[in-house]
Order: structure tokens, then sequence, then C-alpha cells
């Protein structure tokens, strides 16, 4: 039984606890280490559900960001197509007053999609920053 205070003591000043150098008893001891570690298991969950938070908040906005990029997407698609309908009017127009077919108007070129998303992400971060600057103006 010598060494069990000894040790106990050990465990305290390793432990981080600012407790002067008396020598504990073990209901004393295992006292304060069950508040601490209750302390600490209430932080832990509390930081966790912080983290849970974060990420179901990161999750509505990547899900509306990609509905936002997948609109603008449409956007363009249907752009083109309306293009495409003109074109072709335009076309049997100059057909029948005798146009050659070499001296016709070319096809719209489709926008690719990775065209539209990059200009999209660009107008959002470019809208994001100018809001920042507009608040830091303000």
């Amino acid at each position: 039984m010598y060494f069990l205070p000894y040790i106990l003591n050990i465990l305290v000043i390793h432990s981080g606890l600012q407790i002067p150098c008396v020598w504990l008893t073990p209901p004393l001891l295992i006292g304060t280490f069950a508040s601490e570690l209750e302390d600490a298991k209430a932080e832990k969950e509390a930081a966790k559900k912080r983290c849970q938070v974060d990420r179901d908040q990161a999750r509505v906005d990547n899900e509306l960001r990609d509905a936002a990029r997948e609109a603008a997407w449409k956007q363009a698609q249907d752009d083109h197509a309306a293009a495409v309908v003109e074109w072709e009017e335009t076309c049997a127009e100059l057909r029948s007053q005798g146009t050659r077919v070499k001296d016709l108007p070319k096809k719209p070129a489709r926008v690719l999609k990775k065209d539209v998303l990059a200009a999209f992400d660009d107008a959002i971060n470019n809208g994001s920053d100018n809001e920042s600057a507009e608040s830091d103006a303000d």
C-alpha cells in the first residue's frame, strides 16, 4: 500500500490537474477524474454536433449550387436550340431567294457544358467577392 498514494499523485500530476501536492485518497481522485471525463465527453459531443450541423449546411449549399448550375446548363441548351431554329429559318429564306449553299451562314456552335459551368462559377465567385467588398466599404 505504500506505492498506491504515490502512484495516484503521479497520475494527478500527469493528467494536468492543478492540485497542490497532497496525497489524494481514491474517492477524491476518482471524483476529480470523473468530473473531468464528463466535461471532456460533453465537449466532444458538442464539437461533434457542431461538425454535423456544418456538414448538413454544406450539403444543402452544394445541392442548391448544383441545382443552379444545372439550370444554367439547361438555359444554355434552350438558347442554342432557339438559335438553331432561327438559323434554319434564315437558311430556308436565303435558299428560297437563290443563295448558294456554300454562301449560307454557319450553324450556331453549341456551347460546351464545362464552359457554361465555368462561367457560372466565375459569376458566383465574382458576385460573392463584390458583395464582400461592398460590405467592407460600408
